[in-house]
């Protein structure tokens, strides 16, 4: 990965990072969209989903939504990788 590739996923990184730490998931879900996208491998998506759980996510013994960000980070990276592969 070169230099400029790196420092683009950073910015994305902190770019989630806060959106999550702020509760703003829209930016969080469309900036990570777009990573997904652009990166081969953006598992850091489906950190922030984890993250986003543990500050904000209800209690883990209702399991739909205790775990509504990493089932939607999930979900979203398994619709988007079938897709880049068909698309690239």
């Amino acid at each position: 990965m070169s230099r400029n590739h790196l420092l683009i996923r950073l910015l994305f990184d902190c770019v989630v990072l806060i959106s999550v730490l702020f509760g703003w998931w829209p930016v969080a879900l469309i900036v990570g969209f777009v990573g997904a996208w652009f990166f081969p491998a953006y598992l850091e998506f489906l950190a922030a989903g984890f993250l986003y759980d543990a500050l904000f996510g209800l209690n883990s013994s209702q399991f739909m939504f205790g775990l509504a960000g990493t089932l939607t980070t999930a979900v979203l990276l398994a619709i988007l990788r079938p897709l880049k592969l068909l698309v690239r």
